[in-house]
């Protein structure tokens, strides 16, 4: 038998709605914004590359 994982927030949205009123990721320590739109930040997060770019 099979431990299924347990889908935590994160799972579900990969972004976090900063204080501010932005969705942002920690990526490599910094941290990025994507707007204040929830569909759009997502749109705009999944068009970026970050494994060795450097935005």
């Amino acid at each position: 038998m099979s431990k299924s994982k347990r889908k935590t927030r994160s799972d579900k949205f990969p972004l976090t709605l900063h204080p501010t009123g932005q969705y942002c990721k920690k990526i490599n320590g910094k941290l990025y914004y994507f707007g204040s739109n929830k569909k759009k930040a997502l749109e705009k997060y999944l068009s970026h590359t970050f494994a060795g770019d450097r935005c």
